[in-house]
């Protein structure tokens, strides 16, 4: 302060004071007081008062901030321990664990262990399968877990992925909806010409060979009857030809043209099937009864449970 420009008394008596003291001093002496004790009163002023010792204050760790720090370090043991402490994560730890989907060492325990708690986090895993920001590995497994989730927002939140530029994340959306649609049934369904939109839109797309025939059949299965539909899948990968030109001639009658003729194309078929259209219960009917002796495989919407990392469609 300028002594020139304060006019208050007490200001003046305390510049007064203050003026003849040392300032090295002085600043000893605001430390020595600022460490002081009741016990241990300061000594006279003008005197230096030595600070104490500096006593380390410790505070207990927040066991929420323990938690959080083992799941970002990603080390197997920690993770395992916090998934171990909390069976049913709250919000905030599965802020956490959202990102460890794409660590293969620990994703079968993450999985299982957001899955308890899916139906809560529903809108925290939406967000993240539809965010770009998300790495792509993370964004294919969310469906994984979302598909142990038999809710309308599930649905709309894999709904909403089916239109993502990445085939990944589209097939493992479609994958789980399936999922989710044969279980539960109409609760969790598309209209027809929704399916069917989706479907000419992937049909739309660059050709991805098998893995995109076992996307578009998946998306298929949320329309059409799912016996005929898997018995004609295993008859297009199949090399009896009879057979195969009976699945051709189900899926004609089915589907509407726009459909049917581009994937005819990427089945490898260019001829369109000969004779006049049966109607659809007896072209179903002599699917299954020609599929005696077919191998049925598991058909491509009933995918990895998520046990295990599997291969992740790229």
């Amino acid at each position: 302060l300028d002594p020139e420009a304060v006019h208050d008394r007490t200001t003046q008596l305390t510049l007064a004071h203050t003026g003849i003291i040392e300032r090295g001093a002085l600043l000893d002496q605001i430390e020595a007081l600022r460490g002081a004790t009741p016990d241990e009163p300061p000594g006279p002023a003008g005197d230096v008062v030595s600070p104490p010792p500096p006593v380390e204050k410790t505070r207990p760790k927040d066991p929420l901030v323990e938690d959080l720090e083992a799941l970002r370090s990603g080390r197997r043991k920690r993770v395992q321990q916090v998934l171990k402490a909390n069976p049913e994560p709250a919000p905030v730890l599965v802020a956490g664990l959202i990102p460890l989907l794409s660590r293969d060492e620990v994703y079968p325990e993450v999985v299982r262990s957001l899955r308890r708690v899916a139906s809560k986090v529903t809108g925290q895993l939406v967000d993240a399968l539809l965010d770009p920001r998300v790495d792509p590995v993370v964004r294919r497994r969310i469906p994984r877990v979302l598909k142990a989730c038999p809710t309308r927002r599930a649905a709309d939140g894999l709904r909403a992925a089916l239109d993502h530029a990445g085939f990944g994340v589209r097939a493992a959306s479609a994958a789980a909806l399936a999922a989710l649609h044969e279980k539960w049934g109409d609760d969790i369904s598309l209209s027809e010409e929704a399916v069917l939109d989706l479907v000419r839109a992937e049909l739309g797309r660059p050709a991805e060979g098998e893995r995109q025939l076992a996307h578009i059949f998946t998306l298929l299965s949320l329309a059409l009857e799912p016996e005929p539909l898997r018995i004609a899948w295993a008859a297009l990968r199949g090399r009896d030809r009879a057979l195969r030109g009976t699945a051709l001639e189900y899926l004609d009658t089915v589907l509407p043209g726009d459909i049917f003729l581009p994937l005819r194309k990427r089945c490898g078929e260019e001829a369109a099937p000969e004779g006049p259209r049966r109607p659809v219960e007896q072209v179903a009917a002599d699917l299954r009864a020609s599929s005696v002796n077919l191998k049925l495989d598991r058909p491509p919407w009933k995918g990895d449970d998520g046990e295990g990392p599997g291969p992740d469609a790229q």
